[in-house]
């Protein structure tokens, strides 16, 4: 996760000259990528027009960290209040919307993030000169 942000802001940086635009820019990138990467929010919760906004930010770590170490967990897990337990895969399915065989396409999606922010690094260096002579 670390990497995929740092090599996203990167290229914003890399785009805009003036010091502080993408200081402000990427202010409001993370709070926005905290409040959709459905930890604070489950996309469960989400309303429709609203649940794209998951699928495009490129916090899929905490998708295929969860899916892939309590998604066959049959550990059971106490809800709020202690009125019930249910195994931890069967709460990460209904609560997060996290399936354990979707795992690989998560980290498919880490992967391609990683592959895009350093395409589009690339791109950024070899036709963007803020330089004028």
């Amino acid at each position: 996760l670390l990497f995929i942000v740092t090599s996203g802001f990167t290229i914003v940086r890399s785009d805009l000259p003036p010091y502080l635009l993408p200081v402000y820019y990427l202010t409001f990138s993370i709070i926005f990528w905290n409040a959709f990467c459905g930890f604070a929010i489950p996309v469960t919760s989400m309303p429709p027009w609203v649940a794209w906004i998951y699928w495009i930010c490129p916090t899929w770590s905490l998708y295929s960290l969860a899916a892939s170490q309590l998604g066959d967990s049959e550990v059971p897990i106490t809800l709020a209040g202690g009125a019930a337990t249910v195994p931890a895969r069967v709460y990460l399915e209904d609560r997060y919307g996290y399936r354990y065989d979707f795992r690989w396409n998560a980290v498919a999606a880490l992967f391609g993030f990683n592959l895009l922010f350093a395409l589009l690094f690339l791109l950024t260096l070899r036709f963007v000169n803020w330089q004028t002579r």
